[in-house]
């Protein structure tokens, strides 16, 4: 692994222990450190449990984009770059994880103007998956929804785009007048093929079928860890606020959300009567067990398959933004 994302990874980690450290000052120290030494190790490890099925469904999602597009390598490889991927899941929107395409293209020489539609992709239907989930469970507990309404129907709104020829000749026609563009444009029109390869109706529906599960077993993870600490509530209203943070968490564009999905959390918890400690504590494993515990597995995966690589994978590109040079 290079110098410069172990450097990232740090200074990330470093951040967001500090913004930790604040929760924990402006809540009740001694209770919050009292939460967190009293909770279940039994329950920590079937959260742990329930968050590898939620990768595991996000593999498969990634492993089935890849062979719609006619990328078929070694599933040890495929999951081998999934999981190294996961240690980019601190990037803003997980843009990051375009990682996966500079490996692919490091290992097997595929262009990333043809895998990186996959990371979109998944990007995409990872976040409508998110809303629809928050709107239906919103719904059953009678709360107002109508702000995701206009991000669902934005999304919506970008399928049919993408699947509209007559818009992406306009778009092309207009981009072609800037020169970046013209030197570009066998990119481009790679970009535009897989992207249309990608979303059909029936794809759609699929990885949307698969992605609620993952997010499903998520929210499942949070509501063991709440109900360990206050057993009367419910998985819906547990899994509604946890979407609608994680929603908060990735519109701020903070990197993996951080302190803004915690806040949110925090908040929603502390606004049905529970306690402050609580709702801290609460925040706080959670993101150790989801935010934290991927970027770790991501980050043990990627030096792994760097040093067990036959074929040499240097990231010093990758760092440099070079990744998408015109040597691609």
């Amino acid at each position: 692994m290079s110098d410069k994302i172990k450097k990232n990874i740090s200074w990330f980690f470093i951040v967001s222990l500090l913004i930790y450290i604040v929760f924990v000052i402006f809540s009740d120290f001694n209770l919050v450190v009292k939460s967190i030494s009293s909770f279940s190790i039994k329950v920590f490890f079937q959260v742990i449990i329930v968050i590898l099925i939620s990768i595991f469904l996000k593999f498969l999602r990634w492993h089935f984009y890849l062979k719609e597009i006619n990328i078929l390598i070694p599933k040890y490889d495929s999951v081998m770059i999934f999981l190294s991927g996961l240690s980019m899941s601190f990037s803003p929107g997980k843009l990051g994880e375009l990682l996966k395409s500079y490996l692919l293209k490091s290992k097997f020489q595929f262009q990333i103007s043809i895998t990186s539609p996959v990371i979109i992709a998944e990007r995409i239907i990872e976040f409508t998956s998110l809303i629809i989930i928050s709107i239906f469970g919103a719904i059953a507990y009678n709360l107002k929804f109508q702000y995701l309404i206009f991000p669902f129907l934005l999304l919506i709104l970008i399928f049919f785009l993408f699947r509209n020829n007559r818009f992406i000749n306009l778009l092309f026609t207009f981009l072609g007048k800037f020169k970046f563009f013209r030197q570009n444009l066998e990119k481009l029109t790679n970009v535009r093929e897989t992207t249309f390869n990608l979303f059909t109706w029936e794809i759609f529906l699929k990885m949307l079928f698969i992605s609620s599960f993952a997010w499903l077993f998520e929210c499942y993870s949070y509501y063991l860890i709440v109900q360990f600490f206050v057993p009367e509530v419910g998985f819906i209203w547990i899994s509604v606020i946890y979407l609608i943070s994680i929603i908060i968490g990735s519109v701020s564009m903070t990197p993996g959300g951080i302190g803004t999905t915690e806040g949110a959390l925090t908040y929603f918890l502390y606004q049905q009567n529970i306690s402050e400690n609580i709702a801290v504590t609460s925040a706080l494993l959670i993101r150790v067990s989801t935010l934290w515990f991927t970027i770790i597995v991501g980050f043990l995966a990627l030096m792994f398959y760097k040093k067990n690589n036959t074929t040499k994978i240097q990231l010093e590109n990758f760092e440099n933004n070079k990744e998408f040079s015109t040597n691609d």
